[in-house]
């Protein structure tokens, strides 16, 4: 039998409130690393997504198999601190693997609209500063399961947020072996009969008629 799909959600502090406490990132990336080590056993799939609030940036030369080839800028402090986790942990970022336009890489938005935008109706929604700090952190092992992951455009929201949604297609047919279901299948009914019938259209509302003459003497009682 198979066990548990897991799914871990992040929250990590800001690059403006570890900067002057690193220890912040330090003890959030061990608590996290402590947590995957405890859930992940037993499981067939986990997953660790959310806002890091870390850049990780574009790959560097030398740096291990945790990411791809679609970072975003250039690494910051928090962005260490995940390289560190990642790569003592064995995890890959997914939504670094596939290549995507820009506004499907960037994960936060924010500052002033940018003036140079081909779309002028969507600088509202838009703003000029793009970040990549939302990721699906997945084992290694796991991301032949994946067929994409990428940010999903904030113009499409209703609503505005300085965050894109994360979305990702994962075949999880196979690993976990789903029987289809298993139910009686309506007769379909052909109503048009009951414009060309006057004998069916009349059976029809007596039925109907005798329905609603039931109901009502049930509600007298």
């Amino acid at each position: 039998s198979k066990s548990d799909l897991v799914i871990i959600n992040v929250y990590g502090h800001t690059q403006i409130s570890t900067k002057n406490h690193p220890e912040l990132a330090e003890q959030f990336f061990q608590n996290l690393k402590d947590v995957y080590i405890r859930e992940r056993a037993g499981t067939d799939l986990i997953f660790i997504m959310g806002d890091y609030s870390s850049k990780i940036g574009r790959k560097l030369d030398g740096d291990g198999d945790f990411m791809g080839e679609h970072g975003k800028g250039e690494r910051n402090q928090n962005g260490e601190q995940l390289r560190d986790f990642l790569e003592e942990t064995g995890l890959y970022l997914a939504n670094t693997h596939f290549k995507h336009r820009p506004m499907q890489t960037a994960t936060w938005h924010g500052g002033k609209p940018s003036q140079n935008t081909r779309q002028p109706q969507y600088r509202a929604s838009q703003p000029g500063i793009h970040n990549q700090i939302d990721y699906i952190a997945v084992p290694k092992r796991q991301l032949r399961l994946f067929t994409d992951a990428r940010a999903y455009v904030p113009h499409l929201f209703k609503h505005r947020s300085d965050h894109s949604m994360l979305i990702a297609s994962v075949q999880l047919g196979a690993i976990y072996k789903l029987q289809p279901a298993r139910g009686r299948k309506s007769q379909e009914r052909d109503v048009s009969i009951l414009a060309t019938s006057d004998d069916h259209r009349r059976a029809y509302q007596q039925k109907i008629c005798l329905l609603y003459t039931s109901d009502a003497a049930d509600e007298e009682d």
